[in-house]
């Protein structure tokens, strides 16, 4: 199922108080708990008919919307996206009663209220879509591989069409979500044989490859406050194959100074920080793979709305030597040091991090001694509030 919890009615000091998050009532049985989006106090969530229900976690109150208006497209991977009170969904055209394909729910009142965008082409269909409620755009990339721009508050005037001079959407990767800020869409170009990150300025259609090129066509993106991040494979040594995740060499900065970026030191390993696990007969050295733990390297990442801090961790589950939660305000990335000591690398572990103005969260992990160097590993959600954490 899927649990929701407030980390600002957990203030300081009594952070282990907290053992579990609020169950979404019967939502074991309704919804994909892996495919859901915040937006504001509001909840979107997937049911298995590819609906779309929206939980109200201030009042407990559950609204499903009728499958003949959003049906999600089951082939479209990045079709529910969330951004302040609205959730931008991507439906399947030849399940919904109008026939359009890109919609908007707008989360802000008692009741969630449709936003229809005009179908711009007949035989064609929306591959991806991005959203910026401050701007009121919403971004669509149709399979003719040209981006069309929505007025949110005016959503049938025609969108301001952008041709990327691409023949199709098969240049831009559908496996990694864009990112829509203001006059700003960062995103993959998958045309040449090594794909490249671009940001896309809206306001003079222009395009620019980063300096430090190429990346993989998978890996994620960040755009937000200003600021961007993306991950480098240029050369081996951008990548860290060992272990269940490859993790990548990180590249951050701010759009005003693009195709400029600040690359993560190569073979700047981690320092072991002291740990309370016992490892048996072992020393901490010899239980752990250091060359596989390189600062400013990871998979998930995101960026604080004020563009001010950069985070990374790892992706899915936990790995207890190399996913470390890592934050950079600029320059150079840095761990956390463990509170609890309950990790193998004394630094706090963790994967599939997200931000906000107020909090950061993400899978956290205590290692618990087995035997020697084994150790049975335990996940749970972890959060900063970012009022409390010291530069």
């Amino acid at each position: 199922g899927i649990a929701y919890f407030k980390p600002s009615l957990y203030p300081e000091g009594v952070e282990k108080q907290l053992e579990r998050g609020t169950m979404i009532p019967n939502s074991a049985g309704l919804f994909d708990a892996l495919d859901f989006v915040i937006a504001g106090t509001k909840v979107a969530l997937v049911r298995s008919n590819n609906a779309v229900s929206i939980f109200d976690t201030a009042t407990g109150t559950l609204t499903d919307i009728s499958p003949n208006q959003i049906e999600l497209d089951p082939f479209n991977g990045l079709g529910l996206l969330a951004d302040g009170d609205y959730v931008v969904t991507v439906s399947d055209g030849e399940e919904v009663t109008d026939g359009r394909i890109l919609k908007l729910i707008d989360v802000s009142g008692e009741t969630p209220a449709l936003i229809t965008f005009p179908n711009v082409l007949e035989s064609e269909y929306w591959e991806m879509a991005a959203i910026d409620a401050e701007s009121m755009r919403v971004a669509g990339l149709a399979t003719n591989g040209d981006l069309y721009v929505f007025d949110i508050g005016n959503p049938d005037a025609a969108p301001v069409v952008i041709d990327l001079g691409f023949d199709s959407v098969a240049t831009v990767s559908e496996t990694a979500q864009m990112q829509l800020e203001g006059d700003y869409v960062l995103f993959h170009d998958i045309s040449d044989i090594d794909p490249a990150v671009i940001l896309l300025n809206l306001s003079d259609s222009t395009m620019t490859p980063f300096d430090f090129n190429a990346t993989n066509r998978h890996t994620r993106l960040a755009l937000n406050g200003g600021s961007f991040a993306y991950f480098l494979v240029a050369e081996s040594a951008d990548r860290e194959d060992a272990g269940p995740q490859v993790r990548y060499r990180s590249a951050i900065g701010t759009v005003d100074n693009a195709p400029s970026a600040t690359l993560a030191a190569q073979f700047d390993d981690f320092a072991f920080r002291t740990s309370s696990v016992d490892l048996g007969m072992f020393e901490q050295s010899t239980c752990l793979d250091a060359t596989r733990m390189n600062i400013g390297y990871g998979i998930s990442v995101c960026i604080t709305p004020d563009g001010q801090r950069w985070f990374l961790a790892g992706n899915q589950s936990v790995d207890r030597n190399g996913d470390h939660l890592q934050m950079s305000t600029g320059g150079a990335f840095t761990d956390f040091e463990d509170p609890e000591g309950s990790t193998v690398t004394g630094s706090v572990m963790a994967a599939d991090v997200k931000c906000s103005s107020t909090t950061v969260v993400f899978r956290a992990q205590r290692s618990v001694p087995d035997s020697n160097c084994l150790t049975d590993d335990h996940e749970y959600i972890g959060f900063i509030q970012l009022d409390r954490l010291a530069d």
